[in-house]
């Protein structure tokens, strides 16, 4: 698998904290931001009232962002289908 798709997999348990995968809170705000980081940048999905709204933003964003690049690695030929396949119906989890 390209290191790019395996680095999207990846998961970062020591930078999550005590909050689901891609929220931080906004103390300033007492609120959740919703952020994605691709490629070592972050990008900001909306800031929410709870932690778990602020998950299903970042889901949202994860899922279409490894669904892209399946797509983009599959019609280059540098995955296979039954890879494509899998990554298009991967699932992120708030345990991730």
């Amino acid at each position: 698998m390209p290191s790019e798709v395996n680095a999207v997999l990846t998961k970062s348990d020591k930078q999550r904290g005590n909050f689901p995968i891609g929220v931080k809170p906004n103390k300033s705000k007492k609120r959740f931001e919703a952020r994605l980081s691709i490629n070592k940048q972050y990008y900001h999905l909306g800031t929410y009232e709870s932690p778990e709204l602020a998950f299903i933003a970042y889901k949202a964003g994860k899922q279409a962002w490894i669904r892209k690049l399946a797509y983009e690695y599959y019609i280059n030929g540098h995955i296979s289908q039954r890879v494509y396949e899998a990554l298009q119906n991967y699932e992120v989890e708030i345990s991730d």
